[in-house]
């Protein structure tokens, strides 16, 4: 008998949440999951290797609609077989290299080696795996760092003063014409890494992002929501704290403006589903999924 999947445990193999795969399903046809008894979704092996496609090619820039184009037969083609290890891509020694080294010259801080680096890694490889191979995971393991009080807060603000001067070029060099969006940090959230690269991914297709920074109020967000109007909001969140101490806020916040179609929270403080704002048509993206799958889904 061919083996099927879950939704959940779909969902753990690709970094794609429940509701982007149900989303595709909808939209684009892409996949097919057959019922259980109870009604739950039950996916194929070739559905699999479909995902695992979308995902390379997601990553290579193309659009999700680009993908679906390309058809299931295709898709399942280009996709790996569950289980089978990632093919090991010649620069995959030389974008570890550039995490780590610019990983030290951050806890050293020490601004003309990073400055170096980051020259040396823009001149080297493409704008896109630049940023989410390399500077996405940085942004990552520096907040980790910070949360076990191995990175300073010099270290920390060195390195987000220097993402962002690179990140907001390249986002305006995108000159982008579509949608508004809001992003923003959580109340009292300070580290803005993270959110800097979505705001850079949304102007990069095509969103006129408007960035609110680090510890926005929820009662200043509303008021910006009202004034721009974005049907797109980006938030992040790294600590566990200020995500339970503001998630009733929050859900307060989606219930009242309804015209946003779209709140995107994303962060190491993101659990994987919860019970109040998933139903409300929140997406969770917890640290460690691709981002430009998250993004793709409403962008």
């Amino acid at each position: 008998m061919p083996e099927v999947y879950k939704l959940s445990t779909v969902s753990k193999m690709t970094g794609f949440s429940p509701s982007v795969l149900r989303a595709w399903e909808r939209r684009y046809g892409l996949l097919r999951p057959g019922r259980g008894p109870g009604g739950q979704r039950l996916y194929t092996e070739e559905d699999l290797r479909i995902l695992l496609a979308v995902r390379q090619l997601l990553a290579q820039g193309r659009s999700i609609g680009e993908a679906a184009a390309l058809g299931r037969r295709e898709l399942a083609r280009l996709g790996r077989r569950a289980g089978e290890p990632e093919p090991v891509a010649p620069a995959v020694a030389e974008l570890e290299r550039f995490r780590q080294a610019i990983v030290e010259a951050a806890l050293a801080v020490d601004a003309e080696r990073l400055r170096g680096l980051l020259d040396e890694l823009f001149a080297r490889l493409s704008v896109q795996r630049a940023v989410l191979d390399v500077l996405a995971p940085v942004a990552w393991r520096i907040g980790e760092l910070w949360a076990q009080g191995r990175c300073s807060v010099a270290a920390e603000h060195l390195v987000t003063e220097m993402f962002s001067l690179r990140l907001r070029a390249l986002a305006e060099a995108a000159q982008p014409t579509g949608p508004p969006a809001l992003a923003a940090c959580f109340p009292e959230e300070r580290h803005q890494l993270g959110l800097l690269v979505v705001a850079w991914w949304a102007a990069r297709r095509g969103r006129r992002v408007v960035n609110l920074g680090p510890a926005l109020p929820f009662e200043d967000l509303e008021k910006a929501c009202a004034a721009v109007r974005p049907d797109v909001v980006l938030l992040s969140v790294t600590m566990p704290e200020l995500y339970r101490n503001h998630r009733a806020g929050f859900a307060e916040l989606v219930r009242r403006r309804r015209e946003v179609r779209h709140w995107i929270v994303g962060g190491q403080a993101v659990p994987e589903q919860d019970q109040e704002l998933s139903p409300a048509g929140v997406i969770l993206w917890p640290a460690g999924r691709p981002l430009e799958a998250a993004l793709e889904y409403v962008l």
